[in-house]
């Protein structure tokens, strides 16, 4: 009913839903599985800014989600909050629409969308990262299947371990203002990426083979005081870059 807070654990788990998922505002939790393996649940899927909580494997291998759009939390006015939990929305293999990750959203869990996407990439959608999200976790989007930029926004300080690892439909990066931590392999194998690779001032520390394999075609941008470490490989293999502005300062003390 409308006054529902809370859908339980494993609450759907296997159910066959053979109708559009509706999320009603009143709810403020998904529990960790609740509508794992729910083939069925087709159309848009609109997660309301009401929840603060999406529970590990929530949505995990939900086949029916195919053309339709997800909406997260979608909702400037909200106050971030929102935790995407492991894994809760893994392999949503079939899936061919955007995913909107809305302003609501604080933390994306780790493997939250792996390998999400059909592989062909004429039928790829897109995705929106929110504006105030602050930790994409390991692994999130690792082997996910979406075209056209990836915007991570100013609000991004921290990027896990392979969290964009061989997502191979990207083609552009744009690295927000903000960002601080980029974890081993967070971009490897992006042979599709095209343009500049500019690392922003704010960056801390960079990870082993970071941005290894990617396609990048023009300029690398490294000129900031924060930078304390590059690990091994972290731009190894970026065999299409023209030309590059490096400049480390007096705290970085480990290439």
């Amino acid at each position: 009913g409308t006054s529902c807070t809370n859908i339980g654990s494993s609450a759907f788990y296997g159910t066959s839903l053979d109708q559009q998922l509706f999320i009603p505002p009143t709810v403020t939790g998904i529990k960790p599985q609740a509508f794992r393996e729910c083939n069925g649940i087709t159309g848009d899927l609109f997660i309301p800014p009401s929840v603060v909580e999406i529970g590990e494997q929530s949505f995990y291998k939900a086949y029916g989600l195919t053309d339709g759009n997800i909406f997260i939390s979608d909702d400037s006015l909200k106050e971030p909050v929102t935790t995407i939990g492991s894994l809760a929305f893994y392999q949503l293999g079939n899936f061919v629409g955007n995913l909107i990750i809305g302003a609501g959203v604080k933390t994306i869990g780790n493997r939250a969308f792996e390998r999400v996407g059909r592989n062909i990439a004429e039928t790829a959608g897109r995705l929106e990262v929110g504006s105030c999200t602050e930790t994409i976790g390991d692994g999130s989007f690792t082997l996910s299947k979406f075209t056209g930029p990836l915007i991570i926004e100013d609000s991004v300080i921290s990027i896990g371990n392979t969290a964009f690892g061989s997502c191979e439909y990207f083609d552009r990066l744009y690295l927000g203002s903000s960002l601080e931590y980029i974890e081993p392999r967070a971009f490897y194998n992006n042979f599709r990426m095209r343009g500049d690779l500019i690392i922003p001032p704010s960056v801390i520390e960079i990870g082993y083979e970071a941005f290894e394999g990617g396609g990048y075609d023009n300029d690398i941008v490294i000129n900031t005081e924060s930078l304390q470490s590059i690990d091994y490989s972290a731009f190894k293999n970026l065999s299409n870059l023209k030309s590059g502005d490096i400049s480390f300062g007096s705290q970085c003390d480990y290439i």
